[in-house]
């Protein structure tokens, strides 16, 4: 059953964001903070308000950021600029995604928690650190969206309360120290997270251990820092030795509302009908006023509420209908992508979290999910493959791909180590189609100006990778100026 509390929350984060300007100033003078409003008993309330707005900031964001730039996909039925504009790295600074103010409302409110869970006196101490495991992990989550998306940025830790000027409008400091941040973040979380409360919709043992092990992969690939292998192997052992979240057996168990509290699900983001519902996963289904033949929808045509904008490439739509040599069928498939001719219409849909479907009526209210624990055994995968330590890899590969491909050995242990950063890469398309991770993952891997067609022959593009920063951002605040490379 999903978290009613997140319903108080909506209210909670309005008074917290009533100081809240709608750019990157950031926040204006407040009139809320102050020790006679930040007592015990509000403090978790204002945690959920930070979750709140950390979901509005991810809710289609997400897939702009981290899935849509592999250029996997294509236009649905209906048209939209700015997703194609994405598969094809010619993003511009109007488009969808270039504004990060959500991000750091978000990380303001954080800030402000953090800052008085260390003022004022609890007569709880699990509350305390609850209050801060989740300040320090939501501030991480947001600093490494950033870091991966914009590059250098502002750094801000401690919330905004003045209008001095120096703080109210700061300037982008180098990535490097946005890492060191997460790093710290991510190591705060980790000192105290067994003395909190947790659950799959804040933050808990392992989905700091799979943040820390993203960031560790992402220093390891991305920044070169090849003893970040180990330490993300590290990481990974907290997640893989859990006694609370393992691996389902039958993939098409890990998703739909009905799954959302399976222990496959490490963390998630909270969706419901109550409160808040839509996402990426609005864009996937077909057009209700398309389908002519009314008994065929839901039977087997799923159809939302939306615009249908998104579908798979021709060429993503074949690849994850392949299957390594010697594999007949990939159990996967069927739960990722249907397709249906009913003679009009060739229909082809992306179906892994449709909502919930009752009295004629669509409502996405799939959780977003974050982290769950297949992607463990690919990161392990990859945090192996980096120290040269292919076999091992390749085992970890295998011991995921079992349930899809009902064999213990879909791939030889005979690969090359290249070969196993392109298998990782291939199982985190299938396995995680549509769950944001595919950009990401194949930057991280150095196949950025190989696999993503957009960006081949592009690498001496400056800053190509990252996206530059909204107008709205850089009209509001003089000491933000855009991206090399990306102010044309």
């Amino acid at each position: 059953m999903k978290k009613l509390t997140y319903i108080i929350s909506t209210i909670i984060v309005g008074i917290s964001m009533s100081s809240c300007i709608g750019d990157l100033n950031v926040v204006q003078p407040s009139e809320y903070t102050s020790l006679n409003v930040w007592q015990e008993s509000t403090m978790m309330s204002e945690i959920y308000g930070a979750y709140t707005t950390f979901r509005s900031a991810t809710a289609s964001n997400m897939a702009f950021w981290g899935e849509y730039r592999s250029g996997l996909y294509d236009q649905g039925l209906i048209d939209d600029t700015s997703i194609m504009h994405l598969k094809d790295n010619i993003i511009m600074k109007s488009n969808t995604g270039t504004n990060w103010v959500d991000l750091y409302t978000t990380i303001n409110l954080v800030n402000l928690a953090a800052k008085y869970a260390n003022k004022i006196e609890f007569t709880n101490e699990t509350t305390k650190n609850t209050v801060l495991v989740n300040a320090y992990y939501l501030r991480a989550w947001c600093y490494f969206i950033i870091a991966r998306v914009w590059g250098d940025a502002p750094l801000l830790t401690e919330g905004y309360e003045s209008d001095d000027p120096i703080t109210m409008f700061p300037s982008r400091a180098p990535v490097a120290q946005i890492y060191a941040q997460i790093e710290s973040d991510l190591n705060a979380a980790a000192a105290i997270v067994d003395k909190a409360q947790t659950d799959h919709y804040t933050t808990n043992k392992e989905a700091i251990a799979m943040l820390t092990a993203d960031y560790d992969l992402w220093m390891a690939g991305r920044e070169g820092k090849k003893d970040y292998y180990l330490k993300a192997e590290n990481a990974l052992k907290t997640v893989l030795n859990s006694d609370k979240y393992k691996l389902q057996s039958d993939f098409s168990k890990v998703f739909g509302v009905a799954n959302e509290n399976n222990p496959e699900i490490i963390s998630s983001i909270n969706y419901n009908q109550l409160e808040f519902t839509g996402g990426a996963p609005s864009l996937y289904l077909c057009v209700y006023q398309y389908v002519t033949d009314l008994s065929k929808i839901e039977n087997p045509i799923q159809v939302g509420s939306h615009n249908q904008y998104v579908t798979p490439t021709k060429e993503y739509e074949a690849f994850l209908k392949s299957t390594p040599q010697g594999i007949k069928e990939d159990k996967r498939l069927n739960v990722t992508f249907k397709e249906y001719d009913d003679t009009d219409i060739y229909w082809r849909w992306f179906a892994k979290f449709p909502g919930t479907w009752a009295n004629e009526t669509r409502t996405f209210d799939s959780d977003m999910i974050l982290y769950r624990v297949a992607e463990a055994y690919l990161m392990m995968a990859e945090a192996l493959n980096g120290q040269d330590k292919t076999v091992e890899a390749i085992g970890y590969i295998n011991s995921l791909v079992k349930r899809a491909y009902d064999t213990d050995s879909a791939y030889p242990r005979s690969l090359s180590k290249d070969k196993v950063t392109d298998v990782i890469i291939d199982e985190y398309l299938k396995e995680f189609a549509c769950e944001n991770k595919s950009f990401f993952t194949i930057v991280r891997n150095g196949k950025a100006f190989t696999r993503i067609p957009s960006l081949v022959g592009r690498e001496n593009e400056q800053n190509i990778l990252y996206i530059p920063v909204a107008d709205a951002c850089l009209n509001t605040n003089s000491n933000i100026t855009q991206t090399p490379g990306l102010d044309k």
